[in-house]
């Protein structure tokens, strides 16, 4: 809970390895195009962590935690090297 308040970093870039056309849109990413993921908007999404500004460490566990999506914690970033340990 602490990471998700107080993330390493804000903004999390990445370069797109194919072209991604978005379902149900004519909005392409083009193959190249650096993309910024807001690690701190995502973290402080109402919608995804209720009272995002209160400190719960409740959020990660039992049935809070069974349906979040992975990527809506990403304080290292996301795929195979998302953890400093890893």
């Amino acid at each position: 809970e602490t990471i998700r308040k107080y993330p390493i970093v804000d903004v999390i870039m990445r370069q797109a390895s194919s072209a991604y056309t978005f379902r149900n849109s004519q909005l392409t990413i083009p193959k190249g195009q650096i993309v910024n993921i807001p690690v701190h908007g995502i973290h402080f999404d109402p919608d995804i962590y209720p009272k995002p500004e209160i400190y719960d460490p409740e959020r990660f566990i039992g049935e809070a935690a069974r349906f979040r999506q992975s990527m809506h914690f990403i304080p290292f970033g996301y795929g195979p090297r998302n953890c400093l340990g890893m």
